[in-house]
């Protein structure tokens, strides 16, 4: 009987070796499989999160040139060069100064703004499309911003009659509270903090 078993083995031995070989190869495929789907899994997960840290590092550089650009007060390193404190106050000399610090501003802005719109169609393209909306109604804030410049542009001495020269819901965009306390400023924070509170969910 121990002679037909040891026959049986050795007879069926390149068998045997084969079904091994074979359960070895479904082993090491199921944990090859297990180990890509994992390291695609991990990656994905790498990618939103830097594309969510990069969008919010946008956005808020967004956030501070939007409020730079509305902020009541001018300093004193937006004022022309050639500009004379000492001379006679008019609202052409003072128009002329605004139109030049208001250009300076909406040039940050706009490039703000273009740097913002980059990282967004990459975030959209990885992200979904869950925070068009929101993209929108910030873009949105661009062409406003350009309409109210453009608007006084030919004349920014205009900005200083509150009668009929300019309307007052375009004086108010350009020009928020420096506390951030005007409704529309508060408007403002709160689409930039819903993205955050969004971005900050996949950091």
């Amino acid at each position: 009987m121990n002679g037909q078993s040891a026959n049986f083995w050795i007879e069926n031995l390149p068998l045997l070796t084969d079904v091994i070989v074979a359960i070895a190869a479904i082993i090491t495929a199921c944990v090859a499989v297990y180990g890509v789907t994992s390291w695609k899994r991990e990656l994905k997960q790498q990618t939103k999160h830097k594309t969510a840290a990069n969008l919010k590092a946008e956005a808020r550089k967004l956030q501070r040139a939007l409020k730079l650009f509305r902020d009541p007060r001018l300093f004193s390193n937006e004022f022309p060069p050639d500009y004379q404190r000492d001379g006679p106050i008019t609202k052409k000399n003072e128009g002329k100064v605004l139109a030049f610090i208001y250009e300076n501003r909406l040039r940050r802005l706009s490039s703000a703004f273009e740097s913002f719109e980059q990282t967004a169609i990459e975030a959209e393209a990885i992200l979904g499309r869950q925070l068009e909306e929101t993209f929108n109604e910030l873009f949105m804030l661009q062409v406003s911003a350009e309409t109210c410049y453009q608007r006084l542009a030919p004349d920014f001495s205009a900005f200083f009659d509150y009668r009929d020269k300019f309307d007052q819901s375009a004086r108010e965009f350009l020009q928020g509270s420096h506390d951030g306390s005007d409704l529309r400023s508060k408007a403002f924070q709160k689409q930039f903090q819903d993205l955050e509170s969004f971005l900050d969910k996949l950091l």
